[in-house]
């Protein structure tokens, strides 16, 4: 899939749409290693060609071309925060995030590059614990779609 491209014409007509632009694969690789798993291969793709992108509260995290991505607002800074605040698996890395409600999180090997991976939605319980994960999206590629989709409505 081109993310870019599916992308492009809401950049072009939507000022208050925004992309953080290409990330090195130095830098994913970095994150990676710091989350100790192996994105998915579609996931390293959507993130080399935009790095991050959102509109107004909604984001699908990825990374900051920049750095900073310990920060919050990125998949390693919120999946770090999830796995300290809520025990989040170390297998899932943060795709989306809720204020202290929901997260959505992709599924990741420790070991392998897979090519795809389904995501899922944790509720957050009022004790900081995180709930049964439910699938939403059968791999990264169709939640970026109805990410995407969500955004033209």
């Amino acid at each position: 899939m081109n993310y870019y491209g599916e992308i492009k014409k809401i950049i072009e007509e939507d000022d208050t749409f925004y992309i953080e632009g290409k990330v090195s694969n130095m830098i994913i690789k970095e994150s990676e290693d710091i989350l100790q798993v192996k994105f998915p291969t579609e996931y390293k793709k959507y993130i080399s060609e935009c790095g991050c992108i959102g509109f107004g509260d909604s984001i699908l995290f990825g990374l900051d071309p920049d750095g900073g991505n310990e920060e919050r607002g990125t998949v390693l800074g919120d999946t770090l925060f999830a796995r300290t605040e809520f025990s989040l698996s170390k297998e899932y890395i943060v795709v989306e995030y809720q204020d202290y409600e929901n997260l959505y999180a992709l599924k990741c090997s420790l070991n392998k590059e897979l090519n795809d991976s389904s995501v899922y939605s944790f509720d957050i319980n009022y004790d900081n614990k995180l709930a049964s994960p439910v699938k939403v999206s059968d791999s990264f590629k169709e939640h970026f779609k109805s990410f995407v989709d969500s955004l033209k409505e």
